[in-house]
């Protein structure tokens, strides 16, 4: 079943070119926002870089699933190991985002 709508994606991994992507935007807006819920900031991510790629259904599913994801306090919980973080623990996260985003960009030129 073929989930991606592109052209551009390598039978078998349908999603892999473009998860790096999103994965960078959806945990730099996790980081960089207090207010919204995860759930909330990974659809904003998912619009922005996936759903282009994929057919009705798997973007409804796909949405749903983003429901059952857990709170603001839980996720930061299992990104620093601790509900408190600091403004060094953001900016290390921030960076290392950053170079994600940056090996991304890199590997489409390949």
């Amino acid at each position: 079943l073929s989930v991606c709508v592109c052209g551009a994606c390598v039978s078998g991994s349908k999603t892999a070119p473009h998860g790096p992507e999103f994965l960078s935007l959806f945990l730099l807006k996790l980081v960089d926002t207090d207010g919204d819920s995860p759930s909330t900031l990974a659809t904003t991510a998912y619009d922005a870089t996936l759903s282009q790629h994929h057919t009705w259904l798997v973007r409804k599913a796909v949405r749903l699933a983003f429901y059952g994801m857990p709170s603001n306090r839980a996720m930061m919980v299992k990104i620093y190991g601790t509900e408190e973080h600091s403004e060094a623990d953001q900016l290390q996260m921030r960076l290392g985002l950053g170079g994600l985003g940056l090996a991304f960009s890199l590997s489409l030129s390949l």
